[in-house]
Order: C-alpha cells, then sequence, then structure tokens
C-alpha cells in the first residue's frame, strides 16, 4: 500500500496574526474591504483552499464572499 497524501497539512494564511478591516458608513455596494490569501500543502482536492462565512438565520447578507478568493 502506498499512502500519496492524507488531509493532514492546514491551511496557511498570507497575514497569519488576522485580519482588522474597517469601512465607512456610506461606502457604495461591492466595495473590496479585503482579499485573503491562504496557501494548504495537501495535494489534489485536500490542498484546495475555499472561503466561506457563517452567518445566523437572521442575519441579513450584508457581505458576499468569493470562494476562491
Amino acid at each position: 500500500v502506498t499512502l500519496l497524501d492524507v488531509n493532514d497539512e492546514k491551511p496557511r494564511f498570507s497575514q497569519p496574526e488576522g485580519y482588522d478591516v474597517s469601512v465607512v458608513e456610506n461606502a457604495p455596494t461591492g466595495t473590496e474591504l479585503l482579499m485573503l490569501r491562504a496557501t494548504d500543502g495537501d495535494l489534489g482536492d485536500n490542498g484546495t483552499v475555499r472561503f466561506s462565512l457563517q452567518e445566523a438565520e437572521t442575519d441579513r447578507r450584508s457581505f458576499r464572499l468569493d470562494p476562491v478568493s
């Protein structure tokens, strides 16, 4: 048996200390607030990084997030 890869690598963000973003209240819809970048050392699909937002059921969709960038 040859095991080529397992999902053993954690994604690494380009800014591991976190992100702090501010936006003015009258910013136009579609204003880009932040560009995330992360890499994962796993091979194939295990190395694909996807981003998502977790929102409570009562929240309105105030933000849009591209799952790849």
